[in-house]
Order: structure tokens, then C-alpha cells, then sequence
């Protein structure tokens, strides 16, 4: 076994001897309550548990110590006593001896008799002690000596009879010196002897005793007190022994037990036998270990209850605790984690850059401060899960302010990243939804101050985010504006449902309508906090309603005029077909004939105002020519600077290299005429009506903002300085029967303009100022072809024969027309069958070989298309010609389009149906 006493230092010693004095002392002082009790034996069994190996040994090594220095001191002092007992006791003796000699030596001395003295001497010399021993007279020569007496005479003392004794000690011997002399008292017998003899000194003696024998027997003395303490000393030390063993076998027996509870291994009710002390201190151990045990039980529930991740750590940073909650999130279960680095069993990594991050937890250890980790902190398990959570690191600090450990709480809070994350994607998606949406956004707070809008909202008013949160309507558009939209939003807020309102909002190009959906935000108590807004612009949707509106309104007109121009033009055909006869037959009544012109001559005025009504009504075939706008404008300047008068300056300001057009010379014409006379009529006095011409390309951004395609165009513009207009009458201008003339206008000039504008695939842009006159624009798509013809005035007759001798099969339901058409047919040399319907047309083919049929579109049951498409199907070599006064394309499909572009538009005149109805037929097929 390690000699384990030669490792203790003084302080052991001390510490051992404290600790057992303080043990045994409060063991007997009941006073003390037992939690001091307690922590002194706590403190005491930890010295025991440090050193259980080492208190026995050190207390029989002091014990072992004492008794060998005691058992010295005890043989080494009785020696020294028995050695100054035997030493004063052979001082005496020779003290006496050398006295006695000195009287016995009297006789020999006074009788010289030296035979006598060696007898005396021969007696003393026996004596181991007295090594030397002589008689001398007083004139010094000897009368009797030792034989090695002789060398030794200057250690004796001088006598004389003032100091007739004396004594020298040396290291070895005693030296004793005694005057003989005879004295006047002296016995009877004496005085016999020295009758002879005056009184006084005769002689003295000298006496040596050696030291040697009680030195012998002081070293014998030793010895053997030596060996019998050194018997007691082992005796006691047993007997210590014994009694240690018994002292430290329980507290070896709490050591163990101490660190069996240093691993958690608690064992109550231990029976530790001993004295009244080791039964006390074995109490209040189980005690001990019971409160323990219960401590240890209430953490152990409270660290399990706790919802929070809990680990704690010794001063190293091992680990020493976790609740189940940790072991889930860490993977590690306690009993594997134990003793670990926290460090090993807590890596982090950062969420968003997915790096590695250096463990902030040591500066709890080493510097005592509490850390805080981020929510950007991602743990990762044992088995490679990742953990989104929040942590906080404490150090554990004792009275003393000694950092012990830390303890280290966290909780996962992954799923409330995830909805954050979720929340944080909603917004960014909802912001965008919100940012991209046509219509503008917007939350106010009860006091009616911006906490979001949206980017619509922005670029409209040309506000930043920043400078519209926070501020209120009236701090951002005019009062009247303003005020109109806090009542809409207090009548919602007051309503608690959602409220639709009409509103105005100031845009760049004036006022725009808004329609705004208002509702309030309520939150967990159901109470409104917000009000939020969603407003969508109409003011187009506003234009379109009400160009919508002015095409059911003109389609409505065009119906009604339609029905009516469709039925006046047959009526003007039979006018005009039997004035053309009556002038034809009374060439030779000058008189007569006069009136049947007339009559053409009104016909033929009430076929112009048809036209106009079913041009205005879209129902009138387009009559398209390519035209150069320029030419056309000279050659009307004499006639519209007579129209205008005057009082109107008439500038031309015409563009030298226009494109050419294609459209219907005669509606331009109108449209001029009626944009002039409009003009004329909104100068009061004199003034000045400009007519331009200019080439333009316009580019997708600039033909959707005209409502047209984009590519080139040519622009005609009539811009006059008359009276103007304001917005609300700009807007109206257009609508049929809208006037401002009051009963001087019919309101449809400048609605036939519009119409002619959308047949020709063209757009119409008007800019007036109140007292500053108007911007009318018109843009006309360019024609592609390079040569045009300019049509200037009514075609001339043909001087080709009209006559023909094939026959003809007419269709018309107004038997009138039908019965003039076919005399008309008869005149000139042709055979005529007659219809009044499809069914008697397709019965009347499938008798007779027709060459030609000529039919009327607009009939009942069966029209004229889908006649053309039964007879071209079923006989192809049949020729058509279809005419109508009015034209309705429900059937237009079933016929090719040839046919259709050469429909002949009803009122005709007869030498117009002569020449078309030839040059059909000398066509080869």
C-alpha cells in the first residue's frame, strides 16, 4: 500500500484535525439546527471522501511519532534521573570515603606505618569505582599509593588548614583532597599514639573515583526505559489502531456512500454502527440523503415540467442535467450526454447563411456574462434534424460569486418561424398582389391618417409610400375632395360592412371617377381599428358606357331609319324608274317633259337624304375610292369659302408629299362640310378656320391612346378660334340629336361625322377651350396602293348598247318596283320572269333557263343571300346581282365576297341597272 501520509502537507493536517474537531463539537451541541448540522458534516465527510485513504495512516503516523519522541524523552529523562541520583549518590560516597580515610590514615601517618596503610588501602581498592588513592605525608612524599597514582598528582586539589577539603570534577572522575591532622579533642587511644606529638596537620589524602560505572549503568538505564515505553507506545498505538479503525470505518463508510451520491446513487436508512457521534452523524447523513433525495426529486419534476429546454453544465462546460425536453430536441438522452462538452452536444448554425457559428456559451463560463442568442439560430439534433429556437445561457454563481456552471434554456420555436416565414411570404406575395393590382389600395386608421397604400396609389398621385403614411386626406387633396372621402369612410366604419361609394379623385388630366369598396378591419375583440379602401378608376369604363349607350342609341336610330330608308327607297325606285320613262316618252311635249324631269330631279335629291340617313345609321354599303386628300381639299376651297362667308378666314395648310386614302369620297366630303359649318357656327363675329394635312407614325403607345392600330396615318385637322367648348359639352358632342343650338340644330351633324370616322377605320380626337376655340383631328389609316383615282363629279352615261336578249329572272316583294324593273328589262330587248319571293324564284329556275338573276336582299323568309347561295350551289352557271336600299348582313357569309362588293344600292337609275346588268353578262365566266 502507498505510504499515503508522506503526501500530506501541513494543511492537511490542520484541515483533518479542524474538520474532526468541528465534527465531534457539533455533534454534541443539539442547540444547532440540522441543516448546520448538515453542512458541517457535509464539509467534513468531503474531507474524508478526499482523504480516506490518507486520515488513518496520518493519524497513526502522529500518534507513532509522538510515542517514539515520547518513549525518548521518557528513557533519555529517566536515565538522566537515575544517572544524577547514582552520580550524587557516588559524590557522597566519595565524599565520605575520603573523610574516613582521612581518620584511619591518622594512626599510619603518626606511625609511619605504611604497612598498616596498604591494608586500609588493599580494602578501598576493592571498590570499582576508586581508581586511585594515596597517603601522603606532609613533607609529600607518600607513605602509601595507587601504582598509577603517581602520574595523576596535579589533577588532586590543594588542601591546607584553612580549606583543609576540596573536591575537582573532571568529565571521567571525581578528584577528593583531605587534610589529616591530629586535633587536641582527639580520643584517648589517639592521644596515646601522639604523646609524641604536637597537634596539626601530619599528612593528607588523595582520593580518585571514576565515573565510568554510572555512565555504564545511565546507557543500561536508557536502554531498558527505551524498551519498556517503546512496549507501552506500541501498546497505545494498537490500541489507537483499534480505535481508528472503529472511528474511520463508518466514515470511510459515509465517504463511499458520498460518492456513490456524487453519481446520483442516494441510499437512505444506512445502518452505520459506532459511537453515540458516528449514530448522530449516520442520522443526520440518512437525513441528509432523504433531503437530498427529496430535492433532487422536486427538481427533477420541476425540470421535467418545465415546457423549455433546460441543460445545465458544470464549471468545464460538461454536462450534468437536462430535462426531457432537451433530449428530444438535442437527440441525446442524458445518460449518453453526461460528462459531454456542451459544445458537442449543442451546435448551432446560423438560418440564413447556413454557417457554422462559434458557440457564444463559453463567455458564460469564462467571462460570467448571461448570453442571448438570435432568432436566427438553427440547432442542429443528433440525428441531423434542425431545430429553429431561442436560447438564453446563465452561469451558475455560488455566495462567493464563483462561477459553478451554467444553465442553458431554450425552446423551439420552428413552427412559429415557419409561420413567421409563411407571414413575412404572405405579405411580400400580398404586397405584391397589392402593389401590381390596377385598382388603388389603401388602410387608414380611425383618425383617418394612411398606414399603407399601394403602388397604384403612388404613381397616381405621385406620392412616395413614406410621404403618404401618416398624413390624412386633407393633408394631401383638396378639402371639398377630402371631406367627401372621410364621410365615406365614417359611413363605413359606422356601418361595420362593407360600403360602395362613387368618387371624384384629381388626376393629371383632370377628374377621374373612382368606385370604392369600404369596409373596417376589426381585430381579435371585434373591434374596428381600420378602415381599408379599394378604388377602381371608371372613368374609361364610363366613356365605354357611354359609347356603349351611344351604339345602342345609334343602332336603335339606324334600325328605325334603316326600316324607314328601306321601304322610301323602293317608293323613290318607282318614282324615279317611271319619271325617267315619262321623260324618255315625252320628248316631243317639251312642256311634260319638263315636269317628269322635275320629278327625277326631287327623286333623285330624297336618294341623297337616304343615303345620309342610312349612312348615318351604318346600313349604307361603303362606296371606297383611293383619294388624295389634297387634291380633294383644293378642289373644294371656292365651294366652302363661299359656305363659310366672309366674315371666316379659310388657311390651308397642306403637307406637299401626303399619303394617299382609302374611303368614300362623298362622306368625307360631308363630314368636311359639316365640321366647317360647325366651326362657322361657333364664331360669332369674324375669325379664322384652319385646315391642315400631315403625315404620321404613330407607335403602339400613341395608336392605343387613339383607339387604332398603329402604323402610318394621315391626319386632316379643322381647328377654328371660335367660342369653344367646355369638358361636359366636348363629351357630348357626338350623340345623335345633341345640339347646342337649341332649335336651330338637328344634332345629327356631327354624329354622322362620328359614323363615317368608324367605318373608315379611322379616329376622331377633339380639344376645345372655352373662349379659345376647338381641335377637331381627324387620323385616316394610309393606303397602300401607289396610283389613285380622283372621282370629282356623277359618272357620264355610257354610250355602250344597253340592249340585250337574255333572260332575266327578278326577285323583289314590292310588286310596284318589280313590275316597273321588268318592263324597264322588256324595253330594251330582254326576256323577264318575275318573283316576289325566294320559294317562286327557285321554282320558277328549276322550270325556265334563266341567264341572270337580279334580286332584292331584303325580303321576307328567304333573302336575297341565301337565294344567291341556293342558286349558286344548284346552278352555277346562273349570273347574280343582288341590290338593296338597306343592308343586312345576317346572310352575307353564305355568299362570296365578289357578290357582295358588287351589290347595287337601291334607288338606281335605269341607264346604272342598263350598264351593270351588261357587264355581268358579256363577263366569260
Amino acid at each position: 500500500m502507498p505510504d499515503y501520509s508522506l503526501r500530506c502537507h501541513k494543511n492537511d493536517y490542520l484541515n483533518a484535525f479542524q474538520s474532526i474537531s468541528i465534527f465531534v463539537s457539533y455533534s454534541y451541541v443539539p442547540e444547532l439546527n440540522s441543516h448546520s448540522k448538515m453542512e458541517h458534516i457535509r464539509k467534513t465527510m468531503t474531507y474524508f471522501q478526499l482523504h480516506r485513504y490518507s486520515f488513518r495512516h496520518l493519524i497513526l503516523g502522529i500518534l507513532f511519532t509522538v510515542i517514539f519522541i515520547l518513549t525518548i524523552l521518557v528513557a533519555f529523562i529517566s536515565s538522566l534521573v537515575a544517572f544524577d541520583e547514582m552520580k550524587s549518590g557516588l559524590y557522597q560516597q566519595g565524599i565520605q570515603l575520603t573523610r574516613n580515610l582521612a581518620e584511619d590514615s591518622i594512626k599510619p601517618l603518626m606511625d609511619d606505618n605504611s604497612a598498616s596503610a596498604e591494608v586500609m588501602l588493599d580494602t578501598l581498592l576493592k571498590m570499582e569505582q576508586i581508581t586511585k588513592i594515596s597517603i601522603i605525608r606532609t613533607s609529600n612524599t607518600p607513605l602509601i599509593e595507587h601504582q598509577e597514582f603517581e602520574h595523576i598528582y596535579h589533577a588532586f586539589p590543594s588542601v591546607s588548614k584553612k580549606d583543609p577539603f576540596n573536591v575537582i570534577e573532571t568529565t571521567d572522575s571525581w578528584y577528593f583532597s583531605a587534610l589529616v591532622f591530629i586535633k587536641q579533642e582527639t580520643d584517648k587511644s589517639t592521644k596515646e599514639h601522639s604523646k609524641n606529638k604536637t597537634s596539626g596537620p601530619i599528612g593528607y589524602i588523595n582520593l580518585a573515583i571514576s565515573k565510568k560505572g554510572i555512565k555504564d549503568s545511565r546507557q543500561h538505564i536508557f536502554i531498558r526505559n527505551f524498551f519498556m515505553s517503546s512496549i507501552v507506545g506500541f501498546i497505545l498505538l494498537f490500541l489507537t489502531y483499534l480505535a481508528l479503525r472503529n472511528l474511520t470505518r463508518p466514515l470511510e463508510k459515509l465517504s463511499r456512500l458520498m460518492e456513490q451520491g456524487e453519481r446520483g446513487e442516494y441510499h437512505e436508512n444506512t445502518s452505520i454502527r459506532g459511537t453515540r457521534e458516528i449514530a448522530d452523524m449516520s442520522n443526520t447523513f440518512n437525513n441528509m440523503v432523504h433531503a437530498i433525495r427529496e430535492r433532487e426529486q422536486n427538481l427533477s419534476l420541476t425540470l421535467d415540467s418545465i415546457i423549455d429546454a433546460v441543460i445545465a453544465t458544470d464549471a468545464n462546460g460538461l454536462i450534468t442535467r437536462m430535462n426531457p425536453v432537451a433530449e428530444r430536441l438535442t437527440g441525446w438522452t442524458l445518460k449518453d450526454a453526461q460528462g459531454l462538452s456542451i459544445k458537442d452536444i449543442f451546435p448551432l448554425i446560423n438560418v440564413t447563411t447556413r454557417e457554422k457559428i462559434n458557440n457564444p456559451l463559453a463567455k458564460v463560463l469564462t467571462q460570467g456574462e448571461t448570453v442571448y442568442l438570435s432568432n436566427h439560430t438553427t440547432l442542429i439534433s443528433k440525428d441531423s434534424t434542425e431545430f429553429q429556437i431561442t436560447s438564453s445561457a446563465s452561469p451558475i454563481r455560488n455566495k462567493n460569486e464563483e462561477t459553478l456552471g451554467m444553465v442553458l434554456v431554450f425552446n423551439n420555436v420552428t413552427e412559429q418561424y415557419q409561420l413567421r416565414q409563411a407571414a413575412k411570404k404572405n405579405k411580400r406575395d400580398m404586397q405584391a398582389v397589392m402593389d401590381n393590382s390596377p385598382a388603388v389600395i389603401y388602410v387608414k386608421d380611425l383618425s383617418g391618417r394612411y398606414t399603407f397604400v399601394n403602388r397604384c396609389f403612388e404613381d397616381l398621385f405621385h406620392l412616395d409610400r413614406s410621404a403618404i403614411t401618416g398624413k390624412t386626406d386633407h393633408d394631401i387633396f383638396p378639402a371639398h375632395i377630402a371631406d367627401e372621402f372621410r364621410q365615406n369612410d365614417l359611413a363605413a366604419l359606422t356601418a361595420g360592412k362593407t360600403l360602395e361609394s362613387e368618387e371624384l379623385a384629381p388626376h393629371d388630366d383632370g377628374m377621374h371617377n373612382y368606385v370604392s369598396m369600404k369596409f373596417p378591419l376589426f381585430d381579435d375583440n371585434g373591434h374596428a381599428y381600420a378602415v381599408c379602401g379599394i378604388s377602381t378608376d371608371i372613368t374609361e369604363m364610363r366613356k365605354q358606357e357611354e359609347q356603349l349607350r351611344q351604339a345602342q342609341k345609334m343602332d336603335a336610330l339606324g334600325k328605325l331609319t334603316g326600316g324607314i330608308a328601306h321601304d322610301y327607297n323602293n317608293m323613290l325606285g318607282i318614282v324615279l324608274g317611271y319619271a325617267e320613262i315619262l321623260s324618255e316618252d315625252l320628248k316631243e311635249l317639251p312642256e311634260l317633259k319638263k315636269c317628269a324631269e322635275y320629278i327625277c330631279h326631287a327623286s333623285k335629291r330624297s336618294i341623297k337624304l337616304t343615303k345620309k340617313l342610312l349612312a348615318f345609321s351604318r346600313h349604307k354599303a361603303a362606296d371606297t375610292d383611293t383619294i388624295d386628300l389634297n387634291f380633294m381639299l383644293s378642289s373644294m376651297q371656292d365651294m366652302l369659302n363661299k359656305t363659310l362667308t366672309a366674315r371666316i378666314k379659310l388657311i390651308y395648310d397642306l403637307d406637299d408629299e401626303l399619303w394617299p386614302i382609302h374611303l368614300d369620297i362623298n362622306d368625307l366630303e360631308d363630314a368636311l362640310i359639316n365640321l366647317c359649318i360647325n366651326a362657322m357656327q361657333a364664331i360669332e363675329d369674324t375669325g379664322q378656320l384652319t385646315i391642315r394635312t400631315r403625315k404620321l407614325q404613330l407607335n403602339l403607345e400613341e395608336a392605343i391612346t387613339l383607339h387604332i392600330s398603329p402604323g402610318d396615318y394621315v391626319l386632316l385637322s379643322i381647328i377654328d378660334n371660335g367660342c369653344g367648348m367646355d369638358e361636359t359639352t366636348r363629351q357630348k358632342i357626338f350623340e345623335p340629336f345633341y345640339s347646342t343650338k337649341g332649335e336651330e340644330g338637328t344634332g345629327l351633324g356631327l354624329a354622322q361625322v362620328y359614323g363615317f370616322v368608324e367605318r373608315s377605320k379611322a379616329s376622331i380626337q377633339v380639344h376645345s377651350e372655352k373662349n379659345k376655340g376647338s381641335h377637331f383631328a381627324l387620323y385616316f389609316p394610309r393606303h397602300a396602293d401607289i396610283e389613285y383615282t380622283i372621282t370629282t363629279g356623277p359618272p357620264e352615261h355610257s354610250t355602250t348598247n344597253l340592249d340585250g336578249t337574255e333572260t332575266i329572272l327578278i326577285v323583289d316583294d314590292e310588286p310596284p318596283l318589280n313590275e316597273l324593273i321588268s318592263g324597264l328589262l322588256k324595253s330594251h330587248g330582254y326576256t323577264v320572269f318575275s318573283a316576289e319571293n325566294g320559294e317562286q324564284a327557285l321554282r320558277i329556275l328549276e322550270k325556265e333557263h334563266i341567264d341572270l338573276l337580279l334580286s332584292d336582299v331584303i325580303m321576307p323568309e328567304m333573302d336575297g343571300y341565301q337565294l344567291a347561295s341556293i342558286v349558286q350551289e344548284k346552278y352555277p352557271e346562273v349570273k347574280i346581282q343582288l341590290a338593296s336600299g338597306f343592308t343586312d348582313n345576317r346572310h352575307s357569309h353564305m355568299v362570296s365576297s365578289e357578290l357582295k362588293n358588287s351589290l347595287l344600292d337601291k334607288p338606281f337609275e335605269y341607264y346604272v341597272l342598263l350598264q351593270r346588268l351588261r357587264t355581268i353578262l358579256e363577263k366569260k365566266t
